[in-house]
């Protein structure tokens, strides 16, 4: 049987670490509210973008508390997706607001931004948006509502840890990827690759000439083979002894636009070696989806499992290196360290090349921590930013995306960065970390993600009895805590989430490719970066007599979800009401294995059983 999702293969991967980190909390005896919670918080704020990150028991406790901090109050008006999973309306009813329900685009499943407007009245206080199976949704139109009414924009990110949006992304569907959606992005994540002293751009340029600045990665990466650090050393003197039967090469230029700590370029696999944590900040998530895009796997280590558990890495890496995965038909050769291939870029002035980071090489710079480079324009553009953490850049002289926010402190758009994950698209981010989700722990837990620093203290209190510090209580709150052990196993799992929905989307290429058979509607991508597909939505007629077929050839696959909300016992009040979008999705459609551990052969047997029906 091949399994719908096999959670102990999934977790099998990470035992010896998580097992490491568990029994590091039995042995200081400190289980809630402790290292581990605040490791992890942290870690997955950075790699969300945002600035804060609130651990909590659930997904609908992170909604609930979202909807409560805000204080909105009873017969307020919150307008939600008709054909969500029902903790997103259950959290709105649980607050006394009364659930809007908009239906989907047919083609995403997302919310439909042109039917939003038309359900607003004078009561409407906010929009919450499902990234539904994993796909973010299309923000730029729901942005632009909720700024014209005023309205908080609320994200359920339940099923999409990872995916990225942009903004000037068009819509290309079943996973075409349009040559303009291309681009240079970002260096290694500690030295940037803007002009070679304080900013300086070539002559004549306004825009970014990649040809100009590609000399200067070799350059950094020259002087980071002269840096490397005690675990990098370590970690490639195994490397070069074992016999891996691939060439791994150490500092090396990838397309002269990323400098990896070491990179297998036949395997296509990348390793990364972080000092404290290996989250992404916002210009490395523009490096990652160039990466995936290009069909690169990253694996990334901290210091300490090199130094604690080194044999562990080895073997990971000796896994990843055996685990030849799923090629897409159009696939491109390893093109080398040396060969600039310039041709992906359609538009010199539009190339997405974040000239910044957050920690620069120090011999370019005067101040690391507060210097940022306009990226095609003369001037210095660091006055527009508030928190040199939160630095972003304007990304042409064209045009400054900033002119889409609310105000300079919104997070609706990294003022200017166009790649944004779910979980800093709006004013604040519900995430659900069931053991089933791309980042699962052993149990229950959630979080909630904002840069509202004010929002972030509140239903940090209520989620700890209303305390802001112990027996101080300052709200009638509630008890939600995500707790050590979960904290620990989460923090384990995040460094792999990159590289897990890295080959979900390889899966589903295939899939999407490949199954021909024309009873089946395969499920449409208006950005290949923007679905980390949690689930692989089709759609059939006949439904319940194909899975049954699907089951006696060995399929194992689910239904999400085989009853609308307004169709729910626990909305009877709505059972009159039609909405036949959200009816015709739960009455055909069926969800196909996909996970990070099926195998090749697990998938082919997919597509061949699907395409004899």
């Amino acid at each position: 049987m091949i399994k719908f999702l096999d959670l102990e293969k999934i977790n099998n991967r990470f035992r010896v670490e998580i097992d490491d980190r568990i029994k590091a909390i039995l042995d200081k005896g400190w289980y809630l509210q402790g290292e581990e919670n605040e490791k992890f918080t942290k870690n997955f704020a950075h790699y969300c973008g945002s600035k804060y990150c609130v651990g909590v028991a659930n997904g609908l406790d992170a909604i609930n508390l979202i909807i409560r901090a805000y204080g909105f109050k009873e017969g307020d008006e919150i307008i939600v997706p008709s054909n969500t999973y029902i903790a997103t309306i259950l959290a709105v009813s649980e607050n006394g607001c009364t659930p809007v329900l908009v239906e989907p685009d047919i083609n995403t499943y997302n919310i439909n931004p042109d039917l939003i407007e038309e359900k607003i009245t004078d009561k409407t206080k906010a929009i919450i948006v499902v990234h539904l199976y994993g796909q973010a949704v299309q923000m730029k139109k729901i942005w632009a509502i909720a700024k014209k009414y005023n309205l908080k924009v609320i994200e359920d990110s339940a099923q999409a840890h990872g995916a990225i949006y942009r903004s000037s992304a068009s819509a290309p569907l079943a996973g075409e990827v349009s040559e303009g959606q291309r681009g240079v992005f970002s260096a290694h994540q500690n030295y940037s690759v803007s002009a070679p002293l304080a900013g300086e751009v070539p002559e004549g340029g306004r825009g970014v000439n990649h040809r100009y600045y590609a000399p200067y990665i070799k350059e950094f990466a020259r002087q980071m083979r002269k840096e490397m650090t005690l675990q990098e050393v370590k970690l490639w003197q195994h490397i070069r002894k074992e016999q891996l039967g691939v060439k791994f090469r150490r500092q090396v230029a990838i397309d002269n636009k990323y400098i990896a700590d070491f990179a297998c370029l036949d395997k296509r696999l990348i390793i990364e070696v972080d000092g404290g944590q290996h989250c992404e900040s916002q210009s490395d998530i523009q490096r990652t989806f160039y990466l995936e895009k290009e069909n690169f796997r990253i694996i990334r280590f901290w210091n300490n499992e090199i130094d604690k558990n080194l044999e562990g890495c080895l073997n990971f890496i000796l896994e990843e290196l055996n685990n030849t995965p799923l090629r897409p038909s159009d696939t491109s050769p390893a093109r080398g360290a040396d060969k600039l291939c310039a041709n992906i870029l359609t538009n010199p002035s539009d190339t997405s090349f974040a000239r910044g980071v957050d920690e620069l090489c120090a011999n370019t710079l005067t101040n690391s921590s507060d210097t940022s480079f306009a990226r095609g324009v003369d001037k210095l553009c660091a006055n527009t930013l508030t928190n040199s953490s939160d630095t972003s850049f304007a990304k042409g002289a064209d045009e400054l995306c900033a002119n889409t926010l609310t105000n300079p402190s919104d997070t609706y758009t990294a003022m200017g960065i166009d790649a944004l994950r779910v979980g800093n698209l709006s004013d604040a981010s519900a995430f659900s970390f069931y053991p089933g989700k791309n980042l699962g722990c052993m149990g229950d837990g959630g979080a909630i993600t904002t840069n509202d620093e004010k929002l972030y203290k509140k239903i940090k209190a209520i989620a700890n009895y209303g305390s802001d510090r112990k027996y101080h209580h300052i709200y009638k709150g509630v008890n939600s805590r995500l707790d050590e052990i979960q904290a620990a196993v989460l923090d384990v799992k995040l460094k792999y989430l990159d590289s897990d929905n890295a080959r979900r989307r390889e899966i589903s290429k295939y899939y999407r490719e490949n199954i021909k058979n024309p009873k089946i509607i395969l499920p449409q991508v208006y950005d290949e970066i923007s679905h980390v597909w949690h689930v692989f939505a089709i759609r059939t007629e006949n439904r319940d007599e194909f899975q049954k077929y699907l089951d006696s050839k060995g399929i194992q696959t689910l239904i999400h979800y085989p009853t609308p909300p307004h169709k729910q016992g626990a909305y009877k009040e709505w059972e009159n009401k039609s909405y036949p979008i959200s009816e015709e999705i739960h009455r055909t459609i069926l969800s196909l294995p996909i996970s990070p551990v099926l195998t090749d052969e697990e998938v082919q047997k997919v597509v061949e059983v699907i395409n004899e029906y």
